[in-house]
């Protein structure tokens, strides 16, 4: 059948194959590699090889499939997403998985989900994918202020200060309503790295007499830790 082009039926036969000679595992996996090879982007392919990998506890290579299946054709976001769903529930904290997840959920317009997904990756201390990942989404969404800011936040993580702020910086003109979620990362950025107080106290100036009482503090903490004394 797989010689032959008739990959659906032959998949069903391997499965069959193997419930019957288990021991046959490693000669069935590289039959399905075989109609994986041939056919990257069918789903009952990429579906079956995932299951036979996971079978084996393989997760890795079951993570591989999706991930070779999507940067081959990134359409397929559905099944993706089911056969990544699958994985995480035999290791619902897998990094290369969770990183695939974010990235179909975001091309499929759930921007929400794909946000948890990132912050599960910082808290997990997954900084280089989370990093990889909000860099990817925001490639196509650059004015998306709540995806910066959470890259920022993953970039001090990373020791990252002034990449961070060079991030946050194109916002500072955007009303204070928006401005002020920053303002927790912008002292971090301080506290790590003092040198970039003479600019983010700019940036709180300009936006002094909006908001007096935030930003008075703001101005007090930032000096304060700058070791720059009062404004």
């Amino acid at each position: 059948y797989l010689n032959a082009g008739r990959v659906s039926l032959a998949l069903g036969e391997f499965e069959k194959i193997l419930e019957a000679a288990p021991d046959r595992y490693a000669e069935i996996v590289q039959k399905y590699k075989q109609a994986f090879q041939k056919e990257p982007n069918n789903p009952l392919v990429i579906q079956a090889l995932v299951n036979i990998y996971l079978r084996d506890n393989d997760l890795k290579s079951a993570v591989g499939v999706v991930e070779s299946a999507y940067q081959n054709d990134p359409g397929l976001l559905d099944e993706y997403i089911l056969n990544l769903n699958t994985i995480l529930d035999r290791d619902i904290d897998n990094p290369p998985a969770l990183y695939l997840l974010a990235m179909c959920l975001d091309q499929k317009g759930d921007r929400e989900n794909a946000v948890v997904i990132l912050e599960n990756l910082m808290e997990g201390g997954h900084y280089n994918l989370a990093e990889k990942a909000a860099a990817t989404i925001l490639e196509a969404k650059s004015d998306d202020l709540a995806l910066s800011n959470l890259r920022a936040r993953n970039l001090i993580l990373m020791g990252k200060e002034a990449e961070a702020f060079s991030i946050l910086e194109p916002f500072f003109t955007r009303p204070k309503e928006e401005v002020v979620d920053l303002l927790p990362t912008l002292d971090e950025i301080v506290n790590r790295k003092p040198d970039l107080a003479k600019k983010i106290l700019a940036f709180y100036d300009r936006h002094r007499k909006d908001e007096p009482c935030v930003f008075d503090l703001a101005i007090a903490l930032t000096a304060f830790e700058a070791g720059a004394g009062e404004i």
